[in-house]
């Protein structure tokens, strides 16, 4: 068993480092390729392909032995119905999928977005009679007002905690000046 002990070191080593998610335009898109538990027999490839559209959430996962290595797990829901959990897809040892969740996310909402102005803008199109060349509306994408609203939110609150702090500060100034010293 020990001498087999550093095979398998190398197999886990190579099994993480050659595991790659990517976010397509379509598609989430994991690659795996991992030596078979004897190295001399070659690898194993393995590639799983989600498509945005069918993604319902990204659920991000750490146990007792992930948080000691500072990795997490993602499950992709899949929308559906009567589809079992065991229809999700599961990706351990990923470092960063507060990250990835949000990018996900984001461009899951924009293209929601751009789809429904599409097919709002064909409808109006439909119903007026007059020629009008096709035009995309300048409003940004949901995704980016919400960034922008969360960002406003984080300055007033920054200046709602200073203005507090100074507050205190006077009145503890103020309280320590009239106070006759002996």
């Amino acid at each position: 068993m020990l001498l087999y002990l550093p095979i398998w070191i190398y197999v886990c080593r190579k099994d993480f480092r050659s595991r790659k998610l990517c976010l397509t335009p379509h598609a989430i898109v994991y690659k795996v390729t991992r030596p078979v538990t004897f190295p001399c027999f070659g690898v194993l490839r393995n590639e799983k392909h989600v498509v945005l559209h069918s993604v319902s959430d990204i659920v991000v996962e750490q146990g007792y032995l992930q948080s000691l290595f500072g990795i997490y797990s993602i499950r992709i829901e899949n929308i559906g119905v009567r589809r079992p959990a065991s229809d999700d897809i599961k990706i351990t040892g990923i470092s960063h999928p507060h990250d990835f969740r949000k990018a996900v996310l984001v461009h899951l909402l924009n293209t929601r977005n751009l789809n429904l102005s599409r097919k709002a803008y064909v409808h109006d199109d439909q119903q007026s009679t007059s020629s009008k060349p096709i035009t995309m509306s300048l409003v940004p994408p949901l995704g980016d007002l919400i960034l922008e609203k969360l960002d406003e939110v984080e300055i007033s609150v920054k200046g709602l905690t200073m203005a507090f702090i100074g507050s205190t500060i006077r009145s503890q100034i103020a309280t320590s000046s009239l106070e006759p010293h002996p």
